[in-house]
């Protein structure tokens, strides 16, 4: 799209785009923060802030974790040796990070936000182990792996020891399970332990609906069924909410999911949400999903009651736009076209602002010009 076009688009749209929206200020500077003090050496106070956020269940805009965000950076610079010689096909200097880092573990030994944040440390070392890159390199194999998973669980012991109420530790315990690939009933009763503790964060509930679906012995019925139970048990909270955030990563990748979805409860759901998080970030995210995700089906076949069930969820889309959207953010609405946004990540931050930016103005235009032509 030319620079011209663009900017015609922009003044028929009269919508404004937001390329750094408050959830993105807020993600950019805590984990700025947790560099800064990870890279002065003050793990102490890193510790200290990360029990404190926790301690307040605070999240972003956008629903994250502030505490988990805190460790972000040390676990970058943990992890960058091993990050090398991947790259580098070297098993040289694969545990420097780590040994870096234990200097503090005599002076924080029963601080649990130390052990959380090594336990992170080592899920993202087995994250890396697995990718292609290692596997091609026949050097970080399942011994490897299996080691950093053992410690992963020694650190969590450590940690729930310190603190059994803490809802960053159970996300921690989560995480394990699915990365060591735990049985179904493990990792539902982890899940369900974290939302227990934590009932307000809906990553929780995205986050466990993709656990789902991602192992091999659970299928939809147990996807449905856990969304009900969700919804019971966080009713005084978000309502029927819960179901629709189980629901909603299902929907835009699994289309055998518009089998089992009831679309009443979900577009209750929907309600629910924007009556208790009426913030920009969630009307894109919805409004994104309605119309991109949903407007094709995600294979290339699908049944007669998948159609029917994508299409009435796709009509809401004109709904969301007119009554909740007021601003636009363009990478939130690549995240809803997956076709595109899978074939962009090779692509720069400002590239992928733009291509965001051109999908969303599109939309925008044609929900416009259908609304002019109804009145």
């Amino acid at each position: 799209m030319s620079d011209t076009e663009r900017e015609a688009l922009k003044a028929e749209v009269k919508m404004p785009c937001v390329y750094k929206s408050e959830e993105d200020l807020e993600v950019e500077w805590y984990i700025h923060r947790g560099h800064r003090l990870s890279e002065q050496d003050e793990m102490p106070q890193l510790c200290a802030e990360i029990k404190q956020f926790d301690t307040m269940l605070a999240v972003t805009t956008g629903g994250r974790p502030i505490a988990e965000l805190l460790t972000r950076s040390a676990r970058h610079r943990i992890l960058s040796p091993l990050e090398q010689a991947i790259e580098t096909q070297s098993p040289s200097a694969t545990s420097d990070g780590f040994r870096d880092i234990e200097q503090f573990a005599a002076e924080l030994s029963d601080d649990y936000a130390f052990h959380l944040l090594m336990c992170y440390a080592h899920i993202d070392a087995v994250r890396l182990c697995k990718t292609q890159k290692a596997k091609d390199s026949g050097l970080f194999g399942n011994r490897a792996i299996e080691s950093h998973i053992s410690k992963a669980s020694t650190h969590i012991t450590f940690a729930t020891k310190h603190n059994a109420q803490s809802a960053a530790i159970a996300a921690a315990k989560c995480a394990l399970c699915e990365i060591s690939n735990a049985n179904p009933a493990s990792l539902m009763r982890s899940y369900e332990e974290l939302i227990a503790l934590d009932k307000t964060t809906y990553a929780h509930f995205r986050k466990y609906a993709r656990a789902l679906l991602a192992h091999p012995e659970i299928g939809l019925d147990v996807l449905d069924h856990e969304a009900s139970k969700m919804v019971k048990k966080t009713q005084d909270i978000w309502g029927t909410g819960a179901y629709a955030w189980m629901y909603l990563d299902p929907l835009g990748t699994d289309s055998a999911s518009f089998e089992r979805v009831d679309v009443t409860r979900f577009m209750e759901g929907a309600l629910d949400i924007f009556e208790r998080c009426p913030d920009q970030h969630n009307a894109n995210l919805f409004a994104g999903f309605a119309a991109l995700s949903l407007s094709a089906p995600v294979s290339g076949k699908e049944s007669a009651t998948q159609r029917r069930n994508r299409l009435q969820l796709h009509e809401t889309a004109d709904w969301i736009i007119d009554t909740h959207l007021r601003e636009l953010h363009p990478l939130l609405w690549l995240k809803g076209a997956h076709w595109l946004f899978l074939e962009s990540q090779e692509l720069t931050h400002d590239q992928k602002a733009a291509l965001g930016e051109e999908l969303v103005l599109r939309v925008m235009q044609i929900h416009q010009r259908h609304a002019d032509a109804a009145k």
